[in-house]
């Protein structure tokens, strides 16, 4: 939901292995985290505001959201 409560679902019919990441970019798209993917995300550390994120599934970019 946006906003969140501080843990980001995703849904994919991709199945994530061990090589695939989340990147976090800022408003002005500056990178704040980079994370192993997982169905849920915990950005409860995040100030407030709009943040982008990157889904990097073996080091190849699949897409970029606004969250």
């Amino acid at each position: 939901p946006n906003p969140t409560s501080g843990v980001l679902e995703l849904e994919s019919s991709h199945i994530f292995g061990e090589n695939d990441f989340i990147e976090i970019y800022d408003s002005s798209m500056k990178l704040v985290d980079k994370i192993k993917m997982n169905n849920k995300i915990n950005i409860s550390n995040l100030n407030a505001g709009i943040y982008f994120i990157k889904v990097i599934p073996d080091n190849e970019i699949m897409k970029v959201v606004k969250i």
